[in-house]
Order: structure tokens, then C-alpha cells, then sequence
């Protein structure tokens, strides 16, 4: 007990606040080198190990072609005045899924005219009937990340509140879309199963009822159905700032939890992120997140999206990326955000 309390009071005065002006300086000199836009809002799922389960959208919007384009403009603009990497990772995935929205393909077409790529994130609910349409934009398509918990139609059910059918449509989907270029798709999908380790660390962890052994019984059975597929196990699990925590899926409080993942213990001030980009604010300052209202704030891990500075179908980019509404926002974050998040220092 002595050593943990030890412990606490060193990793408290480790972290000492960054001020304000520190914070913009870091801001202003961070390439911005991913961008995600959320053109949707919405999924189509709930899985257990996600927000989506839980919490309700706020704001939920979908975006029209021209709402698109005007974040489009904007990025191109920001990539002009060099405060956003030309090279820079384009997502359109934050809690949605871009394969069930409305315009799927003026979305497509949108990006196509700036030669932009990036790679779909989907629970694959929206593949089978869009098949056609995703492989005519391969230019526009780098990859598939498709989330699947599940390896058969009864458990996918009880994992994500879908019918068992679903289950059934997305295998069709995804055996569709490979046989229409099995050279090209073996290497860019890869099927993502988000479970539990059996050690002692998972199971401290792990709140929901999900049997020892039950995520190496779905890796298996989605191995069997796609020998040909990369197969990816994404565990143990992973909060969301605390807000799995809250729902009680997960329990981040034990020591062992907090010594696997580093969890800040009594911190009230988080000094950094190592979330994203190599940067010491991580996906603070290195990434550019656009809600489906097109609004920017601070991280993916802000479900809520409370940490808002601005509108792009209002306000300019540069302006809002080097403003001191961000500034505030990113101070705000690393006070209540960030202390909250499986990836601060």
C-alpha cells in the first residue's frame, strides 16, 4: 500500500499543467497529419464494447453533398496554408459507419476530385448492396477495416442487438466484394475482432458477461470462414475515457488495469497524449476531428463531442486551427478528457 501511495504522489507531481501560451505554441507549430470526418453520425450496430451501445449521439446529422464539399474546400485550404500535411490520412469514421449513409457515391465522387483516399472503418451492415459502388472507387478506397465481434450468427446477434440475419449479410458482403478482385482485396480488408484476453490482467478487466475462452472461439470461426482475410484480434479492451467504465462493461480501477495500461492514477492534469501523430499532444494537435455538424473539437475519444471550437460551414480553418477557442478547448480536454483516457501521459 505504501508503494502505490508512493507511486500516486509522484506521477501527481509529474504532471505539472502546460499553460495556456505553452499549448499554442505547440498548436501552431504541429503539422496536422490525420484528419477524420464523421459525414453521417450514424452505425447501424451496438456493440457491447462500444459508446454506441450506451450513449446517444449528440447532434447526430447527416451531411448533404454540399455540406461535404464545404469540409472538402476547407481541407484543401488548410493543406494550401500548410497547417495540414498533403499527405496527410483522410478517415470519414468516428462512431459511424460511411457505408450506410444516404449518398454513399456523392461522397465518393466528392473525394475523387481531389484525388483523396482513405480507408473505410465498418461493421460491414452496409456492404452487401453497395458492392458495385465501393469497387468502382478503388481509386478512391485504400482498405477495409471491417469490426466483426463475432464468428457465428447467434453470438453476433447478442453482441450487437442485430438480427442473426445481419450476420448472414455481412459474410455475403464481404465474400462479394473479394471475388470481385481477390488479388486486391486479400491484402486491404482486414477483419477486426475486438474480446478479452484470458490472463489475469482481462479478466480483472472485464465486467460483461462474456465467457473464458469465448473471444478465441470467434477468431476462429471467422478464420474459418475467411482463410483468405487478414484477421486482426484488437484486445484487451480498450475504454473510452472512461465512458465504458460508466456503463459498467469495463472496470479500469484495479491496479492491475491501471499497471497494464499506464492509466494515470490521481492525476488531475494530463501532460500529453500518445494517441496519435508521434507528437507530445498527440491526436490534440496532430489530428483534425470534424463531427457530422462539421464541427471541429479536440479527439475521437470525445464521444460526446463536448470539446468543440468551431463550425467550418461558419468560421475558416486556418483561423479556427490556429485559435484561441482551440487553445481552450485542448486546456480543457487534458483537464478532464484526457485524465479520463487510456492514452494520456
Amino acid at each position: 500500500m505504501v508503494v502505490t501511495l508512493l507511486c500516486v504522489v509522484e506521477m501527481s507531481e509529474e504532471r505539472q499543467e502546460n499553460s495556456l501560451e505553452e499549448i499554442k505554441e505547440h498548436l501552431c507549430s504541429t503539422l496536422i497529419t490525420a484528419v477524420q470526418v464523421d459525414p453521417n453520425a450514424f452505425c447501424g450496430s451496438s456493440c457491447w464494447f462500444c459508446p454506441v451501445r450506451y450513449y446517444k449521439r449528440r447532434n447526430p446529422h447527416i451531411m448533404s453533398p454540399e455540406e461535404f464539399e464545404v469540409v472538402l474546400s476547407s481541407l484543401a485550404g488548410g493543406v494550401d496554408n500548410k497547417c495540414i500535411d498533403p499527405g496527410f490520412t483522410l478517415w470519414l469514421s468516428s462512431y459511424n459507419d460511411v457505408l450506410i449513409a444516404p449518398d454513399l457515391k456523392g461522397y465518393l465522387d466528392a473525394l475523387r476530385k481531389y484525388h483523396w483516399r482513405f480507408t473505410v472503418l465498418t461493421n460491414g451492415i452496409g456492404l452487401l448492396e453497395n458492392v458495385d459502388i465501393v469497387n468502382r472507387y478503388k481509386d478512391v478506397i485504400a482498405g477495409y477495416l471491417v469490426n466483426l465481434p463475432a464468428g457465428n450468427a447467434v453470438d453476433y446477434a447478442r453482441f450487437t442487438r442485430n438480427s442473426p440475419e445481419t450476420f448472414n449479410k455481412i459474410v455475403r458482403g464481404l465474400r462479394e466484394l473479394y471475388n470481385r478482385d481477390p488479388g486486391l482485396y486479400e491484402k486491404t480488408i482486414t477483419v477486426t475482432v475486438n474480446g478479452a484476453f484470458d490472463d489475469q490482467h482481462a479478466r480483472a478487466q472485464l465486467k460483461y458477461s462474456l465467457p473464458i475462452g469465448d473471444t478465441d472461439k470467434q477468431v476462429k470461426q471467422i478464420r474459418f470462414l475467411f482463410p483468405y482475410l487478414n484477421i486482426h484480434e484488437a484486445r484487451p479492451l480498450c475504454d473510452r475515457a472512461g465512458l465504458l467504465k460508466d456503463s459498467s462493461v469495463i472496470d479500469n480501477t484495479v491496479m492491475p488495469i491501471r499497471e497494464w495500461w499506464k492509466l494515470p492514477v490521481g492525476a488531475e492534469y494530463a501532460v500529453g497524449c500518445n494517441g496519435g501523430g508521434g507528437s507530445r499532444l498527440g491526436r490534440l494537435s496532430s489530428w483534425l476531428h470534424v463531427s457530422s455538424s462539421s464541427c471541429l473539437y479536440t479527439c475521437c475519444q470525445d464521444f460526446l463531442e463536448t470539446f468543440e471550437y468551431g463550425n467550418l460551414l461558419e468560421e475558416n480553418l486556418v483561423d479556427l486551427v490556429h485559435s484561441d477557442r482551440r487553445v481552450i478547448a485542448v486546456s480543457k480536454s487534458l483537464k478532464e478528457l484526457c485524465t479520463r483516457c487510456w492514452f494520456s501521459f
